[in-house]
């Protein structure tokens, strides 16, 4: 393993003189790519790129040839074992995956399932979140059509049950699928353990990226926000140090970019305290004030 966890693969590759040839040709056109002298000389600039191009094949042709496979000795976990063929490569990668992420999310989207999101997947994403922040009591979230963010609504939220109906209402719920199970319990242990202290987003991401789940970013902000809409009242959320009474979809597209700049806080009203502050409310509320909508922690 790596030191951080993650499993150690090492291939044992051929011709290897040739191969950092290679290497060593396109890492240099690279750099020879952002030189500022180039900007004066189109011609140059020209060539550059037609090389770079064909440093580029020249790589892949010298990767294809060191990794051939044929009775290729290879170390997986730290047993070796022999690699025949790339079809062989892939089935033992796969059980390797298996093995050490066996609570990965099981995640039938290609948009979302992704370390960096497109364009369009950011955008999907943010009318998703924002559909969840506002109507999260509707069937559907009232979401129309077939765009990107309706296939995500589905395969994240109504195909694992964490959008659901319960008792005749519909609101977030701990999923009913079983792939997703652990996920949910890792982000929410995550938002209820920080009973004493702050604790930023970017250590849950570091959580869900490593063993046993190997999640990729991109779907992370969706069950986050589930999980804190299911905890609306007890956990808490924070931006650079400041509490935030009303979430909203544009904190959701900053924390894909910057989670360490967002923090969750766990505070449990029960017993005594839930009664001190239920008599609080009814002395100090004026009978006409409603809640706001969206408003947190109420």
């Amino acid at each position: 393993m790596t030191s951080d966890g993650k499993p150690l693969i090492i291939l044992k590759a051929e011709n290897l003189n040739l191969l950092q040839i290679a290497a060593v040709e396109y890492r240099a056109l690279q750099k020879l790519q952002d030189r500022p002298e180039l900007d004066q000389d189109m011609v140059a600039r020209r060539e550059v790129r037609f090389r770079l191009v064909q440093a580029e094949r020249s790589l892949d042709e010298r990767l294809s040839q060191a990794f051939s496979f044929q009775q290729c000795d290879s170390w997986l976990l730290g047993e070796q074992v022999i690699i025949r063929n790339p079809l062989d490569f892939q089935t033992q990668l796969s059980a390797v995956c298996d093995r050490i992420y066996d609570h990965s999310l099981i995640l039938w989207n290609e948009l979302i399932n992704r370390r960096q999101l497109t364009a369009q997947g950011v955008k999907a994403m943010r009318l998703l979140i924002e559909a969840m922040l506002e109507r999260g009591d509707v069937e559907g979230l009232d979401l129309q059509g077939q765009g990107p963010e309706v296939s995500i609504y589905i395969s994240v939220l109504k195909n694992t049950g964490i959008h659901r109906q319960e008792d005749g209402v519909w609101g977030f719920y701990p999923p009913q699928e079983e792939g997703t199970i652990s996920t949910w319990q890792a982000i929410e242990d995550f938002c209820l353990a920080a009973t004493q202290k702050l604790t930023t987003l970017d250590h849950l991401y570091t959580q869900l990226e490593l063993p046993p789940y190997g999640i990729k970013r991109g779907v992370i902000p969706v069950l986050l926000a589930a999980v804190l809409l299911h905890r609306l009242d007890d956990v808490s959320v924070y931006k650079d140090g400041t509490f935030i009474p009303v979430l909203g979809s544009e904190h959701f597209e900053l924390l894909v970019k910057q989670p360490q700049r967002f923090a969750v806080k766990h505070f449990e009203i029960v017993g005594l305290r839930s009664q001190v502050f239920r008599e609080l409310e009814t002395i100090l509320r004026h009978p006409h004030t409603k809640i706001p909508s969206g408003i947190r922690n109420a």
